[in-house]
């Protein structure tokens, strides 16, 4: 599946209940990553993205060890660390989206999404979008300062 651009995101229609895997290569250049789980029409799939592994469950852990790691604390994403998908930023969300920029803790390489819904047969969209300066669908732009700040 491609990070950003044409490729990047797929349409999974009626999957049982297990997991289905889907690769991305984090480049160098990008700023930071969103991936969403979108159109959403069956079941409640849930979305979990590890470093150079497959995932293993549905949470936010060192894959393989029964132990847990805060990745919004961290400034870099080990092989087998796995994060859980959550609520959207504004509070409105249902656990189908991972947002995080480069260095907190995204690095560059390859990643794994494993969605899985245990309980029912679901359908969904799996989007995957780029933040950067250019070619990237996020865009990060420069705001001119004009003024001041207190805090």
């Amino acid at each position: 599946m491609a990070f950003d651009g044409p490729g990047n995101s797929v349409s999974m229609t009626n999957l049982p209940g297990r997991w289905q895997y889907f690769q991305i290569t984090v480049p160098t250049n990008a700023l930071g990553w969103d991936v969403q789980l979108t159109n959403v029409t069956a079941g409640y799939p849930q979305m979990v993205v590890s470093r150079d592994m497959l995932p293993t469950a549905l949470d936010t852990s060192v894959g393989w060890v029964p132990s847990y790691w805060y990745p919004q604390g961290v400034t870099n994403w080990l092989s087998a660390l796995q994060w859980l998908s959550g609520d959207a930023w504004n509070g409105c969300g249902d656990e189908r989206m991972l947002a995080m920029g480069m260095g907190n803790p995204l690095e560059a390489g390859t990643y794994y999404i494993g969605v899985q819904d245990a309980n029912k047969v679901s359908s969904y969209t799996l989007q995957s979008r780029g933040i950067g300066l250019t070619n990237h669908t996020i865009r990060v732009h420069d705001l001119s300062f004009n003024g001041s700040a207190n805090n």
